[in-house]
């Protein structure tokens, strides 16, 4: 990973900590893409974690 990379991700780590030492602003910027997207794919990662949590511990067992 090149120290770039590195600092990218370290910035995306941080979004997780409460209280946040970055935002989603400071990670569009790190990745070089705009605070929209970064907000739609956190939205979407979120909903998939959490469907696929949900959808796990409601599915119908096999008779």
């Amino acid at each position: 990973m090149t120290t770039s990379a590195s600092a990218s991700f370290g910035t995306w780590l941080w979004y997780y900590q409460w209280p946040r030492d970055s935002t989603a602003e400071d990670i569009a910027d790190a990745f070089d893409l705009s605070a929209p997207t970064v907000h739609y794919r956190l939205r979407k990662a979120h909903q998939t974690v959490v469907g696929s949590l949900l959808e796990d511990r409601t599915a119908p067992e096999d008779p």
